[in-house]
């Protein structure tokens, strides 16, 4: 699958494999015009070098006339799994778009845009330590639905492709695998998210985020229990 990635070019037909840039693979989903696949090197100089992220470009039937949707399908810290991003050339702005964009255009003006801070819709908020640490564990990702596997990326795809250093699991709360996570592949970002989220974790949550009423309620039982004692009395 991944020798036969293609790119788009501005009159909208199939450009050789030899055309492709350093950083971008895409090619239509199993055959679907509608959906385009999509794997991008992170930007250099960044958290995210070195990973490889996955995403889908779903185009609507009026295209190039109106904007298509963009998706990302493997975790990056960066962007949520699975939700439409907001970006000038996408379908939250149709009053932005141009129909002389192409898909490895918007593609490439993500690429560039995982370096800003997230404000957009679809956006996340995350710490350096973790984005770095999906970025090595995007190298393994396996997108079920194309099919793309990126372990055969790094010195064969992304020739360039820098190497990314060793990151302990790190837990705290955030994406899965998401859509085209396989089993053995990323469940270690799973199995950290679950034991964030877990009945301890969201005890002590609470009690932080409500320590008035917590406090409140300690006084009000304590004074229960005086009262209950004073009355035995």
């Amino acid at each position: 699958m991944a020798e036969g990635l293609v790119l788009v070019d501005s009159g909208g037909g199939n450009c050789s494999l030899s055309n492709n840039t350093e950083h971008i693979r895409l090619a239509p989903c199993r055959g679907n015009l509608h959906e385009w696949h999509f794997s991008v090197a992170g930007p250099p100089g960044s958290v995210y070098e070195g990973g490889i992220y996955h995403g889908r470009v779903i185009l609507p039937a009026n295209y190039p006339q109106t904007a298509p949707r963009l998706q990302m399908l493997n975790p990056s810290g960066r962007f949520e799994v699975g939700a439409d991003i907001c970006l000038s050339a996408t379908s939250f702005h149709q009053e932005t778009w141009q129909p002389v964009w192409t898909v490895r255009t918007l593609v490439s003006a993500l690429r560039s845009h995982m370096a800003t801070p997230a404000v957009e819709v679809g956006g996340m908020e995350c710490s350096a330590r973790r984005r770095k640490f999906l970025a090595r564990r995007s190298r393994g990702f396996l997108c079920r639905g194309c099919g793309v596997d990126h372990s055969n990326f790094p010195g064969r795809i992304f020739r360039s492709l820098p190497e990314v250093g060793e990151v302990s699991r790190v837990p705290g709360r955030g994406e899965t695998g998401g859509k085209g996570n396989r089993g053995g592949r990323e469940t270690g970002v799973g199995v950290a998210d679950r034991a964030a989220s877990s009945g301890l974790a969201r005890l002590v949550a609470v009690l932080r985020r409500h320590k008035v009423s917590v406090l409140l309620c300690f006084v009000f039982w304590m004074c229960f229990l005086v009262l209950n004692a004073s009355s035995a009395l």
